[in-house]
């Protein structure tokens, strides 16, 4: 299966998101063609990897997902083109409130490029 990978755009974003919930989101490619009803950019045969740091110079990880562990995770069909984030929160209750940053790699086995870039703001649930 051939790959999309240089189709994709570099993302930019920011996420607030809290210690007393499942952080899901979801991004949805798609591919202009001018028909007003883009088509979904096939995101299957890519491997996705997420890191979160304090500080982009930090060593530690605060959050490490993956396709292969299922923090990320692409849509199934006919849904090829989403890409979603799923981290549980019970991984979230054990993150400090705070501002965060991350970035999202992506690799066909061949090409690795980063594909997302985001800040990350964690914000204390009140509801426990």
């Amino acid at each position: 299966m051939t790959t999309n990978i240089l189709a994709l755009p570099l993302v930019s974003m920011t996420v607030d998101t809290g210690t007393n919930e499942d952080w899901i989101d979801t991004l949805c490619y798609v591919v202009e063609d001018g028909s007003g009803s883009p088509p979904q950019l096939d995101l299957r045969g890519l491997t996705f990897t997420m890191e979160v740091r304090a500080q982009p110079e930090d060593v530690e990880v605060i959050i490490l997902a993956t396709t292969a562990d299922g923090g990320l995770r692409i849509g199934e069909y006919p849904n090829f083109g989403w890409l979603m984030f799923y981290i549980p929160v019970e991984t979230m209750r054990e993150k400090w409130p705070g501002a965060y940053v991350g970035d999202v790699v992506v690799t066909d086995g061949e090409i690795t490029r980063r594909c997302i870039t985001f800040n990350l703001n964690i914000i204390e649930g009140i509801t426990r």
